[in-house]
Parts: structure tokens; sequence; C-alpha cells
């Protein structure tokens, strides 16, 4: 797909979905509690396991660190991979106590690329956690990418079928002005839930179509 239909697609995209969905909210930490939690899982589990956790304990690294993974395996077990996500909060909420005073906000603060480098050390944090805590957390100008965001800008043409998550980050972030990449983040989850699904996509109302190299109408 040129750049002139990639500008256009994406605008019809953020024109339709981009009002339908909330950002996350919270503090820092709390968003990377959710953000960790919401690995290999959907939205509706994620809060099932926040609201056990929260009814038990403040979401601080500190009242983490106190519970201890087994304990915190069975509040977050709606969740999915409650054990193996249990010792990445543990492991995050003790890095962040000894590293980084505790906080989040301090590291939000720096230059862009440093700031990313760093939460990128916290154990459990990779690029789409970083990008996460950067745009919803901190207001950076960035887009996460996702797996609805990745399969979208893959079946578009936007990238090539092999480009991994920084390549695709890259080249979303060149077509989608810094004040416009956190709704169209959210509009391009949506879009990815309601019409470019993983399986049945529904190319025949999918709005793009037209522009679509990848459309299936019968």
């Amino acid at each position: 797909m040129n750049s002139e239909d990639s500008a256009e697609a994406l605008r019809i995209i953020g024109s339709l979905f981009s009002r339908r969905m909330r950002g996350p909210s919270g503090d820092a930490f709390h968003l990377l509690v959710a953000t960790i939690l919401s690995q290999n899982t959907n939205w509706r589990n994620v809060e099932r396991a926040l609201n056990n956790l929260e009814a038990h304990a403040s979401v601080t690294p500190e009242a983490l660190l106190e519970l201890g993974p087994k304990a915190l395996e069975q509040l977050i077990r709606p969740a999915g991979l409650h054990r193996v996500k249990a010792v990445k909060l543990v492991e995050a909420s003790k890095f962040i106590k000894e590293r980084l005073q505790g906080g989040l906000d301090d590291a939000l603060k720096l230059p862009l690329e440093d700031a990313r480098r760093i939460l990128m050390e916290i154990p459990g944090v990779g690029p789409k956690t970083a990008d996460v805590l950067l745009a919803f957390a901190a207001g950076r100008g960035v887009l996460p990418v996702d797996t609805h965001i990745d399969r979208v800008s893959k079946r578009l043409g936007l990238v090539r079928k092999g480009a991994g998550y920084e390549e695709v980050k890259a080249r979303l972030e060149a077509l989608i002005p810094a004040s416009e990449r956190r709704w169209m983040h959210l509009a391009l989850i949506e879009f990815g839930r309601e019409v470019c699904r993983a399986l049945r996509p529904r190319c025949r109302e999918c709005p793009v179509n037209r522009l679509c190299p990848s459309r299936r109408i019968e």
C-alpha cells in the first residue's frame, strides 16, 4: 500500500473507531500491573483479577512484595498464567522498590529513549508494556503495538508480513502524528477486534476494503 492509501485507510479507521474505547487509567504502577495481567487474556479477565487484588491490598510495589507470589497467584488467577504473572509482578515490584526509588514517575519524565530503556529493564516489561506506560501514564507521543494492531498493519500492507514490533511501531509513527497516536492505538485495536478479526475477518463490511490488499470478498 502506498503512503497516500495508507494515510487514507488510517484516517477512515480513526474516524470510525477512535471514540468507542476508553484508554487505560490509574497511576503508572497500577497501569503496569494491569498491562502485565493483560498478557494472553482479555480485558474482562484483567478487571476481575484487578478487583480481587484491590479488595485485598493497595496496588503498590510495597503491597505486592508483602503479599508475595503465592498469595498473588490466587488473587490474579482470573487473568490466566497466574503463576508466571505473579512472579513477574513481584520481580517488577522489587526492581522498582530498589532501583527506581519505589515509583515510576521519575523514569517516565526522562527523555523518551532513556525512559523506554529504563522501563524495559523492569522484569516483565517488554517494548509494548513500556510503550503503554509512556503513552498512557506519561502522555508521550508513542504508539504501542498489540496483536490486533500488528495484524491490521500487515493485512493492510502498511508493513511487510515479517515485520517485528519495532518496525511496525516505526511505520505507524511515521504515518500518524504524535498528538494522534494514543487514540489511534485505541482505534486500531477496536477495528481489529470488530472487523479485521484474527479468524473470520469481516471483509465485506470493512470500511477500508477497497484499499486493502488482503481483502476477501466473495
